[in-house]
């Protein structure tokens, strides 16, 4: 009814405020599935899983002016749950994407390796975004801990990717550099039925 404003304007905000409420509840429900569910090991084929994430990411904002590289050096016959290898890697994916800076000169990136590790894979995903500051570094796994307001969001992503590579039996590390990047490095074994 408001005859000064432009109604797309109120689609756009009701839009956002959609999305932000899909992602909260993904989050909750990601949470509660990891914690209460078994672990379901099947042979885990990576390509076609981050295909499938760079599909479900396509939406956000960022997305188009992103580069993306995906290498991928594994055997075939590693097992783990892929349910949960796509919570982790959605979260790392989608928050390169969310939290890059617009640079001069500067194609926004988002690297992901893979490669065997003999005992499991070792999954690195790299971004040339704003980094986080080292005093935060300490904290970015702490249920709703939040190193910037730049960016919307729950505080639960990184929560959660640390709680499911946890109950996978692997290892997350993260080191970040100022308007360099943030690389996230995850081991996860190889889970045999």
């Amino acid at each position: 009814m408001d005859k000064e404003a432009n109604p797309m304007d109120y689609f756009n905000l009701i839009d956002k405020s959609v999305r932000k409420l899909d992602s909260f509840i993904r989050d909750i429900i990601d949470f509660s599935r990891n914690a209460r569910l078994e672990i379901e090991p099947n042979r885990v084929e990576f390509e076609p899983l981050i295909k499938d994430i760079f599909e479900d990411v396509h939406f956000l904002e960022n997305y188009s002016k992103f580069r993306q590289s995906v290498l991928i050096h594994t055997r075939k016959d590693f097992q783990s749950d892929s349910k949960r290898i796509r919570i982790i890697l959605s979260n790392l994916i989608s928050n390169a994407i969310k939290h890059h800076l617009e640079r001069e000169n500067i194609t926004p990136e988002v690297i992901i390796e893979i490669k065997d590790s003999g005992k499991g894979v070792n999954i690195t995903v790299k971004d040339n975004g704003p980094g986080i500051e080292e005093k935060y570094l300490q904290n970015i796994f702490k249920m709703f801990f939040r190193a910037t307001d730049r960016t919307p969001g729950s505080g639960l992503g990184l929560y959660i990717v640390e709680e499911t590579v946890t109950k996978l039996k692997g290892t997350i590390t993260v080191s970040s550099v100022i308007d360099q990047g943030t690389t996230f490095t995850v081991f996860l074994p190889n889970l045999h039925k």
